[in-house]
């Protein structure tokens, strides 16, 4: 799962409502005295749930690894970059009905190389990953996500709970059923389990904003986990072996 934020200039967020508000489009930014506005009057947060295998590819690599993918610098997490979903929408939505007469162009600006050049209405920026499934060895897999992303998303969405302050070599849960033992055991990894309520808010909070109410709604509500700090890029290097290993 991953979010992203965007600002729209008419302050609509989905299709039908970019439709409606053609006739306020404005171009995102123009100057005044010499000196570049942002005219950006609306910015909404935007979560993408990937419900078959995702390659966001960075071309070409002279590691071993010879497709990557967008990674964050600081980081090293999986992105996904604001102008290729930009571009994605925009396809999708090219030729559809109720999307002709320049209705496109005026939300996101003409095609490369057009001699009417100008900005859209509406910008994209790089989506950050908020959590991951993860194999459990309790309940086949869980939602992993880690202070540092969550931080993120409070930041993004306003969001009303606290960020978690999880001790090293912890996870946090809320769901009994997912332990074994004292621990949570998590791809090959063993953490210590601590249930923490504040886990309820958090998961209700994000399936409420990135998901449709069933049967993944109600999976991230009970099977959220959240491990310390950098544990969740060893989750995702953990679950990066296995298939690798599979595949050999």
């Amino acid at each position: 799962m991953w979010k992203k934020g965007f600002g729209c200039l008419s302050g609509y967020p989905d299709r039908a409502r970019l439709a409606e508000g053609f006739n306020n489009v404005m171009v995102a930014n123009w100057a005044a005295g010499g000196k570049e506005i942002s005219v950006f009057t609306h910015q909404k947060a935007m979560f993408i749930y990937a419900v078959s295998p995702l390659h966001m590819g960075a071309g070409t690599a002279l590691g071993l690894i010879d497709n990557p993918i967008q990674r964050e610098v600081h980081t090293d997490w999986p992105s996904m970059a604001g102008s290729g979903i930009r571009g994605a929408i925009r396809h999708a939505l090219n030729g559809e009905e109720g999307w002709k007469n320049g209705k496109l162009t005026a939300i996101f600006g003409p095609e490369a190389g057009a001699n009417d050049l100008h900005a859209g209405a509406v910008s994209f920026t790089d989506a950050q990953i908020v959590c991951l499934p993860v194999r459990s060895l309790r309940c086949a897999y869980v939602y992993a996500t880690c202070p540092a992303a969550l931080a993120r998303l409070k930041r993004l969405a306003n969001a009303a709970w606290r960020v978690p302050q999880v001790k090293e070599q912890e996870a946090w849960y809320r769901n009994d059923d997912l332990k074994q033992g004292d621990h949570l055991i998590l791809e090959s990894l063993a953490f210590n389990a601590n249930k923490q309520e504040s886990v309820s808010a958090i998961a209700n909070d994000l399936a409420g904003r990135a998901l449709p109410a069933g049967f993944f709604s109600d999976k991230l509500k009970t099977d959220l986990v959240i491990p310390f700090g950098h544990r969740l890029h060893s989750l995702r290097e953990e679950q990066y072996a296995s298939r690798t290993a599979c595949a050999n």
